[in-house]
């Protein structure tokens, strides 16, 4: 069976990823909650060789500009366990 595409996936193209948490919650509390993120995050992106051009890590919410070398590096990535804790996804 082919694999359906995702419209929202460009080969080559950064994509813009942003994660907030369900109604707007603060999920940073403190300077070690953001370090936390930072360090599972970086070991996904290492784990799944993302480029990472931008990131910024907000009370609520985090931006990141990512480049993926195909659309199911990019799935494994975005359901990798780090967004599974901060999004609430079981």
């Amino acid at each position: 069976m082919k694999q359906k595409k995702n419209k929202f996936y460009r080969d080559g193209s950064f994509h813009h990823l942003y994660v907030k948490a369900i109604n707007g919650n603060v999920i940073f509390y403190r300077l070690e909650d953001y370090i936390l993120f930072y360090t599972l995050f970086s070991t996904l992106v290492k784990r799944y060789c993302i480029r990472t051009e931008a990131f910024c890590i907000m009370i609520n919410h985090f931006h990141a500009c990512i480049l993926a070398s195909s659309q199911d590096i990019l799935k494994a990535f975005l359901q990798g366990p780090v967004f599974r804790l901060y999004v609430g996804l079981q």
